[in-house]
């Protein structure tokens, strides 16, 4: 599993998603966190879309 963690005002966009492929070399599960959310293009993206979540997705989990 390869993850991002993007714990600040911006919302996390495509551009940390591509990141993240190109740091890993081998086909995996990806995961981006974001404190605030994310954009619509990563959010749309269709064919390889990573596992976003927020702290409410998190919260959620655990029934918080």
């Amino acid at each position: 599993m390869f993850g991002e963690c993007k714990w600040s005002s911006k919302k996390a966009g495509l551009n940390e998603y591509k990141r993240l492929l190109l740091r890993s070399n081998r086909k995996k599960i990806y995961v981006i966190f974001s404190k605030s959310g994310f954009e619509e293009d990563l959010l749309n993206l269709q064919d390889e879309n990573p596992h976003l979540i927020t702290p409410l997705d998190i919260a959620g989990v655990y029934g918080i």
